[in-house]
Parts: structure tokens; sequence; C-alpha cells
């Protein structure tokens, strides 16, 4: 007597096939977010380092401030360090330490620098010469992206905090063209606020001009008589 061969029940089929596509929606779900984890954390990753790279920018540009004040592309002096307000938020500076290795370039080692906001954009602007020329571009570095706001303040040497520098108040210039600390406070989309303090280098002391000594005169050592 044969043996009956029994199948796959149409029901069957259906059921296997929903289970299998019910494991696939699942699967695909799964890959999609870890893929959407991963690009978010890389946007956090790279907002991160472009936060800890700007910020070391930051700092080493106060640090190597300089009294040495410049004129602008109008013909106006301005102090080595100036702020006005924050309705423009546009803050200036004269630096050192901007590197001419074997005075291959007809400049000097002195750079100006500033800080402005541009949209959501934390720009830095350097010119190659402190005098800038009528009409001259600045080289443009991004620093922050995604900024809704930055506010500057200033701390005197009277260990008071001005929204402005110079200040124009004598006890928080006394004896000194520079603050004692730069404080930014930036607020960021997503992020919040944050804030950072940059001590400035020995106060920023005024520098002084050592004129020579016109009174002062040299004496020759006296020839010993040979003896002889």
């Amino acid at each position: 007597m044969a043996l009956k061969q029994r199948g796959f029940t149409l029901i069957e089929i259906l059921i296997a096939t929903l289970i299998l596509a019910i494991i696939g929606v699942i699967v695909v779900k799964g890959l999609q977010s870890a893929i959407t984890t991963k690009d978010n954390l890389n946007k956090v990753s790279q907002r991160l380092d472009q936060l800890q790279i700007g910020l070391t920018i930051l700092n080493k540009d106060f640090q190597q401030l300089v009294n040495r004040p410049v004129t602008d592309t109008k013909g106006h002096k301005e102090p080595s360090l100036l702020f006005k307000n924050n309705n423009d938020g546009i803050l200036k500076l004269t630096r050192g330490g901007y590197l001419n290795p074997l005075s291959q370039e007809k400049r000097s080692t002195l750079q100006r620098v500033n800080f402005i906001l541009d949209g959501h954009n934390f720009i830095r602007e350097t010119w190659p010469n402190l005098t800038s020329k009528p009409n001259a571009k600045p080289y443009r570095q991004l620093l922050f992206t995604h900024v809704n706001s930055i506010s500057w303040r200033f701390l005197g040497n009277d260990n008071q905090f001005y929204p402005i520098w110079p200040t124009g108040n004598t006890n928080a210039n006394k004896g000194s063209v520079f603050p004692k600390a730069v404080e930014l406070t930036i607020t960021l989309s997503n992020w919040g606020t944050v804030k950072r303090l940059f001590a400035i280098k020995s106060y920023g002391e005024v520098a002084v001009e050592k004129k020579p000594n016109s009174t002062s005169t040299t004496t020759k050592p006296k020839k010993k008589n040979a003896q002889k």
C-alpha cells in the first residue's frame, strides 16, 4: 500500500510568510535605528571636536595678546583689544606668534584678529598685515556652528566685570591695557549655554619704551705700562 504524501496547506504557507515578513520588518527597523544612532553620534562628536578646537584657538589668541594699537581701513586708531557692545558682537585684538619662518614673507609676526557672529556661525577673521588696506578682505575661519547668541565680559583690574573694553573706568584700566580675563558665553542650539573664561597672560601690563641714557659714559680700561 503506497504512503500518502502530505504537503503544506495554504493557511500554513500564509502564516509562515507572515512570520517571515514580521521578522524582516523588525530587522530592517533595527538596522535603520542603528544607522540613525551612529549618524547622530558622529554629528555630536564632530560638534564637540569643533567646540574644543575653537576654544583652543580662542585661548591661544588671548594668551598671545600684545600691546600694539592699529589703524583700521578708514584710518581710525584702534586699541590692541577692542569691544564696543554686544549688538554687533565684534571683538578685535592684536596678537603675536604669527609665524614667519626665516622671514620668507615681508610682514611682522603680529596679526590683527576679529571675532564676529555671522548668522549662526562664529567666525574668526585675520589679516596678513596690521594696517589693513581699503577694501582688503580678511581670511575667514569657521569656529562654531549652530550659534544662537554670544556675549563678552571683561574682568578689570578692580576685579569687576565690564561689558565693553576699554571701559573708560580708571580703576579697571589702572596699570594695564588688557583685562585680567575675558569671559565668553555662547548659546548653542540643542546644547544650551557654554561659558568659558580666558585668563590674560601677565595681565597685559603697559609696555614702557626704554630710552637710551644720553648722560651715561663708558670708560675704557687703562692700559698697563709694559714692564721693561
